[in-house]
């Protein structure tokens, strides 16, 4: 698994400069880099996609397993413990933008966006989906491919974090309106992606 430590102090300046959430507070973040092998691309037949996504979360959010370009982390506390899993892929669609794509994968009332943002070509949004049994986060990252030979249908890099504790834990609102959910955000907003697509 390659790693790359990085500073909080210099990606905290990097993201005030580009106007997303400062990152939450901790000694040090980890870069990981998650390589699937390449998989169908979604709505569009006869077509392959590997994307290359490098995501950045804190050094404390116990990594279980970066296997086939999945992630999965464990963060919290006794009382609340969220299983934490990225992955991306690459799908068609016709949303007219990367914002309108993301509502589309992960739709939510108002009250349930923890929160949303976008830059350039790229829109990312974090949403608490109704679940009575437990704490659940979907967040979602998407950005329109450009440089294909047709301009239709289009191409979309998608990435998704899930949050979810176990049932019937006691998870407050400050563990994911303050915790998880701002930290996940800022690890979609600063997320390097690409990918390489194969056509029949």
């Amino acid at each position: 698994m390659s790693t790359k430590a990085i500073s909080v102090a210099a990606l905290a300046t990097a993201l005030s400069a580009t106007g997303v959430p400062a990152l939450a507070s901790t000694n040090q973040l980890h870069r990981y880099s998650l390589k699937p092998p390449p998989s169908p691309v979604v709505g569009l037949p006869g077509a392959s996609a590997q994307p290359e996504t490098k995501l950045t979360f804190p050094v404390d959010w116990r990594v279980t397993s970066l296997r086939k370009g999945v992630l999965v982390m464990r963060e919290g506390s006794a009382a609340c413990l969220f299983t934490v899993r990225a992955a991306s892929n690459v799908a068609a669609g016709d949303a007219p933008d990367a914002a309108a794509r993301a509502v589309t994968l992960a739709p939510a009332s108002d009250a349930r966006v923890l929160e949303s943002g976008v830059r350039n070509r790229i829109a990312w949004r974090v949403t608490r989906p109704i679940d009575p049994l437990r704490t659940r986060l979907v967040a979602v990252r998407t950005e329109l491919i450009r440089g294909r030979p047709t301009a239709s249908p289009k191409l979309w890099l998608q990435t998704t974090v899930t949050a979810t504790s176990r049932v019937r834990d006691e998870c407050h609102s400050g563990t994911y309106r303050d915790g998880a959910g701002p930290i996940i955000g800022d690890a979609l907003a600063t997320a390097r992606i690409r990918a390489f697509i194969q056509t029949g």
